[in-house]
């Protein structure tokens, strides 16, 4: 369960409106007898979210596979109506928070390329549906059995999508 709060800590952290299921959940799990919990009621929203993030980064044990299952699940939920340079800072950001052992693992390892995602479309390279289908693909990784069909560096990526040459070809000037 701390899994789940930690997600919507961060989140919350970075900009996306998770702070009324962050304060529920905390409630719930105050509720359920969770005394590592009980300081955190008397804390201020902003305040009690950072505080969780500091027992994350600091021994409070939790399993990444959920941790990364509920992050996804709460992006998925969140992220419509975001722009997607919203998107691209705003998660590049979050993967920066991380734990160094979480910022290399799939599918949380996109993030750090999240923003050169949304320059690509905002530079018109490629479109805002394939920008959009990228950011699904990540969300949806753990739905998807734990594949990403963009498993591939950013510059495979615009090859598949015509925008560079194929590799080895250099590309011609405008």
């Amino acid at each position: 369960m701390f899994e789940e709060l930690y997600a919507l800590a961060i989140l919350y952290a970075n900009g996306f409106d998770t702070g009324k299921q962050y304060q529920d959940l905390l409630n719930e799990m105050t509720l359920q007898g969770r005394e590592d919990m009980l300081e955190l009621q008397y804390l201020s929203l902003k305040d009690a979210a950072v505080h969780t993030l500091y027992m994350a980064d600091n021994g409070t044990k939790y399993d990444p596979d959920t941790f990364g299952r509920y992050l996804m699940r709460y992006l998925r939920e969140t992220w419509e109506g975001k722009s997607l340079d919203f998107l691209g800072e705003h998660l590049y950001t979050l993967w920066r928070g991380l734990p160094e052992s979480l910022q290399y693992e799939y599918p949380i390892l996109f993030f750090c390329y999240a923003d050169d995602e949304a320059g690509f479309c905002r530079e018109k390279l490629i479109s805002e549906a394939q920008c959009r289908m990228w950011f699904e693909d990540v969300f949806n990784f753990y739905e998807n059995g734990k594949t990403v069909r963009i498993g591939i560096s950013l510059s495979d990526h615009l090859r598949y999508a015509g925008k560079l040459p194929p590799a080895g070809q250099t590309p011609e000037k405008p």
